[in-house]
């Protein structure tokens, strides 16, 4: 063997040992700062996440299966990601991925129940690491009930970007041979601080501020408000399906999943919502509508500002937060409308009219009822009254995120409501204006 041959070998191998070592550094060092990562988030977030080792190797496993798998793998192979075009233009164009189900079944350790974060009437939740960016985490939803218009319901969740909405990272949908079913499943991005759900009421373990309930509620306001701007109706709205991210930011959830939850049927009657939710009006006409979505925010405001539930007490003495707020309305009963446990002093002028305002989005004939728009604007002067210009300033940068096209568009919020007074005679949103505190509510 010439010695050229064995200067190569020799340079080649020097080469090889060197990028294993930086390979190993590299890996631990990545490791340290995920562990480091995991120990600092909210408690919130760990009540049922599975060891991170675990689920670190899940997701490597996958990455190595894709990586085996080749660029040029084609969709038999179970290991190809395919992007689908949503929106965006031809120079930059929005993408969704969909990914095969054996990679999904591999992040999720094959659904296992340790990895099951939540349960609903549509879909079961699973967290998981994104195998080709460990620094990213999923909520993987996997259907209960499966629909025809999966794809174009992708396409309509996926091409709705807005700070406020929780956001489509991909789907599955893929034929499981070994169970013999099709699965439907939505990969979305995993908010740290759950649900609404498990911060309101007597039972919480922890009592949000005034300031993080005015936030909370212009944040879902402003989500849902965008939703509406494209003629789509949620639904479902109720404290669950309001999610909160690792700053206490509120993001919608869920908008396009109620609507697959109607199955394969055309043109259904079946009611879909949460009791203590659902507007009469959806009951007796089977419309929905977004006078639908504002009935059913009305109800998540007196929730949050109140800090009671949607129903009240047990049996018989059962009754709903609509009936209990319009009660102490009337007869002018602030103090009985605070949460005791609010750590700001809410004025009792005030206090009446936030629950006379939410009062009104559940109103009957629903033409007396605000628009979502009228919603975020009103939350936020009620904010700046409590806290003032500067605070309530700073609490709404978010809204650079929105283009001062789309800002500039909507209809001034006083022509919204001279069309809401002229639409009715009963008591009517423009009567709540010209007496925010006064006695009276709404049946």
């Amino acid at each position: 063997m010439s010695t050229g041959v064995i200067v190569g070998i020799a340079s080649g191998g020097i080469v090889l040992l060197c990028f294993t070592v930086a390979v190993v550094l590299t890996s631990f060092l990545w490791l340290s700062k995920k562990r480091q990562k995991a120990e600092d988030a909210p408690s919130s977030s760990k009540l049922h996440n599975p060891p991170y080792d675990q689920e670190s190797a899940a997701a490597a496993a996958a990455a190595g299966a894709m990586a085996a798998a080749g660029p040029g793998a084609g969709a038999g192979s179970g290991n190809h990601i395919h992007s689908i075009i949503v929106g965006g233009t031809s120079d930059t164009p929005l993408l969704c991925h969909q990914y095969p189900l054996q990679l999904i079944k591999q992040v999720t350790e094959n659904f296992s129940e340790s990895r099951r974060i939540g349960s609903g009437g549509y879909a079961d939740v699973y967290r998981a690491l994104d195998p080709m960016d460990p620094t990213i985490t999923w909520a993987v939803k996997r259907a209960k009930v499966l629909t025809n218009d999966f794809k174009r319901e992708i396409h309509e969740m996926a091409s709705k970007h807005h700070p406020n909405l929780v956001r489509l990272l991909g789907f599955c949908l893929d034929m499981d041979v070994v169970n013999e079913r099709t699965e439907q499943i939505l990969i979305y991005e995993y908010m740290v601080n759950g649900d609404l759900e498990a911060w309101v009421g007597p039972e919480a373990p922890k009592c949000l501020t005034l300031s993080q309930r005015f936030n909370i509620l212009i944040g879902s306001a402003h989500g849902l408000e965008y939703l509406h701007s494209f003629g789509i109706v949620h639904r479902d709205i109720k404290l669950a399906n309001i999610l909160l991210d690792r700053h206490m930011h509120a993001k919608v959830a869920d908008f396009g999943l109620v609507r697959m939850g109607e199955g394969t049927s055309v043109g259904t009657t079946r009611i879909l919502g949460t009791p203590g939710y659902v507007d009469p009006a959806y009951t007796r006409t089977r419309r929905a509508t977004t006078a639908t979505d504002v009935y059913s925010y009305g109800i998540v405001i007196l929730e949050v500002m109140t800090g009671q539930r949607a129903m009240m007490g047990t049996g018989v003495l059962q009754t709903n937060i609509k009936d209990w707020a319009d009660h102490h309305v009337l007869a002018r009963d602030a103090h009985s409308l605070k949460d005791p446990r609010l750590d700001f002093p809410i004025p009792d002028d005030l206090m009446l009219r936030i629950a006379r305002f939410a009062l009104t989005c559940t109103s009957i004939p629903t033409a007396n009822r605000p628009t979502m728009s009228q919603i975020y604007t009103e939350l936020n002067n009620m904010k700046q009254e409590c806290f003032g210009v500067e605070e309530n300033v700073a609490a709404n940068q978010v809204d650079a995120e929105i283009s001062s096209a789309e800002k500039e568009a909507a209809i001034p919020l006083d022509e919204q409501i001279a069309q809401i007074e002229l639409a009715s005679d009963a008591l009517s949103l423009g009567a709540w204006r010209s007496n925010p505190s006064g006695s009276g509510g709404t049946s």
